[in-house]
């Protein structure tokens, strides 16, 4: 627990660099659109406005490398996380479903049932049946396109699955 609160923590903290950083941008923004109306305090903005935005183009870069430094961790996990849920859902699918699921993944989430049945060890039936079965489940839907049935891999499933 302790580590996952050390994780919000370190977002929190990318969260609020970034924000105070867009701060600064949109203050310099209004100092110069209106350089009139701009308060005393601000007003060395609008004499050194070309310097401040050097400055704010470094800053910038620090903040985009300080984010990304606070927020790896996290958006590792997230990523292993997802991997080990995208196992754990082709576990539950039975060999042709996972080589029909398999051949989707590898034609961009969506092919013709005909190319499923030219699958190693299927028939025309087992790819109709395996189609109905997952289409049942949610994981695929099916499209009639003239004579041709298609097969398209649900989107959340496909994006769970990208890099398995």
């Amino acid at each position: 627990m302790s580590g996952n609160l050390t994780a919000r923590r370190r977002v929190a903290f990318a969260m609020g660099i970034v924000g105070a950083f867009l701060l600064l941008f949109f203050l310099l923004v209004f100092t110069y659109s209106f350089p009139g109306n701009t308060p005393t305090l601000l007003r060395v903005l609008v004499s050194y406005h070309f310097e401040f935005m050097l400055f704010m183009v470094g800053l910038g870069v620090a903040v985009g490398a300080a984010s990304f430094y606070l927020m790896h961790e996290e958006v590792e996990v997230r990523g292993n996380e997802s991997r080990v849920n995208a196992e754990l859902a082709l576990s539950l699918l039975n060999v042709d479903e996972r080589k029909t699921v398999k051949l989707l993944l590898d034609s961009d989430g969506e092919c013709l049932q005909a190319q499923v049945a030219r699958l190693e060890g299927m028939t025309r039936l087992k790819a109709h049946r395996i189609a109905q079965g997952l289409a049942k489940r949610g994981v695929i839907a099916l499209e009639r396109r003239g004579k041709a049935i298609v097969l398209k891999l649900d989107d959340n499933i496909r994006s769970a699955l990208a890099d398995y």
